[in-house]
């Protein structure tokens, strides 16, 4: 049967766009149209599928309609082919030639419900077990009766894929239903490849092999969907991540890990599209590598590619946005990565150009200029050493014998103070006018001509750590307080007015054991550093029933940032999680906060310990010991490389916007401790067994058990 359209083409206004976002979003009037998904036509234009018309982008900004339904049901489906255009209705299909105003009634293809295409080939399906092929040169509709398309229905369907004489099927409850009926641990009737080249078509399940556990680790989850690349490259989601393998191989291959199903959109420069309605990521894979763009504020349901430019839609919206706004999740490749070959590092600064590093072997000061990576040592302390910091020409060195100093333009490494009894902690900070000095619970405060001004005594159970900046001091740790008996350790952060004389100014956290009510998490604070306006801290909470859900002035104000399942605190008992907050330094009120938590493949929170804090106008660094897994741990590659295999915790690297709305990267180059970390400089002390990390072209192996590994981005 042949139907003939209305040939007349209208006009509608298309772009709106949202000047204050990178996303370029076009807004259709509520009720005029529902949008179905998005297309290419002939590597040219762009269209859209609405429920009743198609219609064309015209460079002038609007969109004019170049077809109309070919019943008065609608479209149900509308694909793009290569020399025809398909379009499933009243449950049948029809075909039209993009130049025509015609649409052909295909004979013999009642009752299909869902399709997809190949091509010009077209594949539809319907709930009795039927399935049917059409391509333009034979005109016949070609179909067989399948016992896995009996299981599949609209709602139950997550995806269809040809290519050639293969028909791929994805039913999303199916391995569950057979499990409940079996008890078998192996996932089967997901997937099925069907072989469809004569009469009698063949189904094959190939479910085996891929991750159908669901989220709590537990057989099985759904399956989220399956679709195919443009270089015939099989795609499927599942709850524990997403998978790939060429059409005809027999092994599923995992490429990323993710807690809940993703949408898949193949785009048509071989790349895949991947979308989270859970956590809102979208995600692009091209070339074996990840790329990220910013959030999008709708759930995508169709997408394409156009000329470097990233076309969406869902929600009756359309956005666009260019595909070079993508980010690679991976880091940049470092200027060097190399072993030092020194032993073991304690301790490591930077100061200007030049790192700073203190060898465990005979504690030792070397100096590494990031230029030219030339490695000088420059003296040694004698005694093992807690903390460095500079400012200026200054390095200042807290050891377990007292302050000292290396002057970087005399080259001259001078005893400062002396300490007569050894302690367990000792911290330095200088903002270039003041001295910090800490010594267990004893702070000075000296002045440029190194004389004490204060000594201030702190009382608390813990003093971990000491910020100095324009004339205030912060200091940082926690008390052990009890709440009805019950033991429990409460972060604290103390802001002092430095003058004449020491003056408390406010007190973050800080709670007595009786004001915890629910927020009985133990809390410490690790890390403090300070700018102009603001404080950031660094610590740990053993759970996520804890004070640091709040602004730290009361248990009411919430102040986490939230994104995903790496910072989201639930499910998490109580494991020492990462926490990392800005805080305002005039008034101590927490701005903002964040979790950052290895996830077990049960979803479960594990461990991450703190290390190393770094801040700036543009990004926060975090150097912690991870706890398996971080965030896409085995399949987020430094210099090319996945890391080795998880053993006994990750030096941990997690680069997070200054407004904590993006993670940049978290990834893992190995097992070891981090010492240093911050927009310039890595530095990780390895340990000895551990496996080798990759180097640069210019970097050195390791030459001995233990050593420094060195980043200098």
């Amino acid at each position: 049967m042949t139907l003939t359209t209305d040939t007349r083409r209208s006009v509608f206004s298309a772009l709106d766009f949202d000047v204050n976002s990178k996303w370029k979003t076009i807004l259709f009037s509520a009720g005029s149209m529902t949008i179905l998904s998005l297309h290419i036509q002939k590597e040219k234009s762009l269209v859209l599928a609405t429920k009743d018309r198609i219609l064309e982008y015209q460079k002038n900004g609007t969109w004019e309609e170049i077809a109309a339904a070919p019943t008065s049901s609608g479209f149900l489906q509308y694909f793009v082919g290569k020399t025809v255009n398909y379009a499933i209705s009243k449950n049948k299909v029809y075909q039209m030639l993009p130049e025509a105003s015609q649409w052909t009634e295909i004979v013999g293809s009642s009752q299909v419900d869902a399709g997809t295409i190949d091509g010009d080939t077209f594949w539809g399906i319907d709930d009795k077990g039927t399935l049917g092929k059409y391509t333009p040169s034979s005109n016949v509709w070609m179909q067989g009766e399948l016992p896995a398309i009996k299981h599949w229905n609209p709602n139950k369907s997550v995806g269809m894929a040809a290519s050639g004489n293969y028909f791929w099927l994805g039913l999303r409850d199916r391995a569950n239903d057979l499990f409940k009926i079996d008890k078998n641990p192996v996932a089967k009737g997901a997937i099925w490849q069907i072989t469809a080249d004569n009469l009698p078509f063949y189904q094959k399940d190939i479910t085996e092999k891929i991750g159908l556990l669901n989220s709590q680790g537990q057989p099985f989850g759904p399956l989220g969907q399956i679709c195919i690349s443009t270089d015939n490259l099989l795609y499927a989601s599942t709850e524990q991540g997403v998978w790939q393998r060429s059409s005809l191989e027999p092994t599923w291959k995992q490429i990323w890990s993710n807690f809940g199903n993703v949408a898949l959109f193949p785009l048509n420069d071989n790349s895949i599209l991947t979308y989270n309605r859970k956590t809102k990521e979208i995600l692009l894979f091209k070339n074996q590598s990840w790329y990220r763009f910013p959030n999008i504020s709708f759930d995508i349901k169709s997408a394409c590619l156009l000329d470097g430019v990233l076309y969406v839609s869902g929600n009756n919206i359309v956005s666009s946005i260019p595909i070079n706004v993508a980010k690679p999740v991976e880091p940049a490749n470092p200027k060097m990565a190399t072993y030092l070959n020194i032993g073991r590092v304690s301790s490591a600064a930077r100061l200007g150009n030049n790192i700073y590093l203190i060898s465990s072997v005979n504690n030792e000061l070397f100096q590494m200029e990031c230029d030219t990576y030339k490695m000088t040592k420059v003296g040694s302390v004698n005694s093992p050493v807690f903390d460095m910091s500079g400012s200026d020409d200054n390095l200042f060195i807290a050891t377990k014998a007292g302050l000292f100093r290396y002057n970087s333009s005399q080259q001259q490494l001078t005893q400062l103070l002396s300490i007569s009894i050894a302690p367990q902690n000792t911290r330095i900070d200088s903002d270039g006018s003041l001295i910090a000095y800490l010594v267990d619970k004893t702070i000075r405060v000296l002045d440029s001509n190194y004389t004490v001004l204060h000594e201030i005594n702190i009382s608390a159970d813990y003093v971990l750590d000491i910020a100095i900046k324009n004339g205030h001091l912060y200091v940082v740790g926690f008390r052990n307080e009890r709440n009805n008996r019950v033991p429990v350790q409460s972060a604290f952060l103390n802001c002092y007015q430095i003058g004449d004389t020491v003056k408390q100014v406010w007190q973050t956290w800080g709670f007595l054991g009786a004001e915890l009510g629910n927020d009985m998490a133990d809390t410490r604070i690790y890390k403090v550093v300070a700018t102009e306006t603001e404080v950031i801290i660094l610590g740990e909470s053993a759970g996520g029933n804890t004070v640091y859900r709040w602004n730290g002035k009361d248990l009411s104000t919430p102040t986490l940032a939230v994104s995903d399942t790496y910072n989201n605190p639930f499910n998490s008992k109580s494991p020492h999680l990462a926490y990392y907050a800005v805080v305002d330094a005039k008034t101590g009120l927490v701005k903002r906060g964040q979790f950052s938590i290895p996830r077990t493949n049960s979803v479960g929170a594990n461990t991450n310990r703190v290390r190393t804090l770094a801040y700036d106008d543009n990004s926060l660094y975090v150097g912690s010991f991870a706890a398996s897994k971080i965030d896409n741990r085995d399949y987020i590659k430094f210099l090319g490389k996945k890391p080795p295999n998880y053993s006994n915790g990750d030096a941990g690297l997690l680069k997070v916007s200054a407004d904590f709305e993006a993670r940049e990267f978290w990834f893992t180059p190995g097992n070891g401790q981090v010492v240093l970390f911050d927009s310039k400089v890595t530095v990780i002390s390895v340990y000895a067994g551990t496996p080798e990390m990759p180097i640069t072209a210019n970097g050195k192996n390791r030459q001995s058990g233990e050593d420094a590994f060195v980043i200098i981005w």
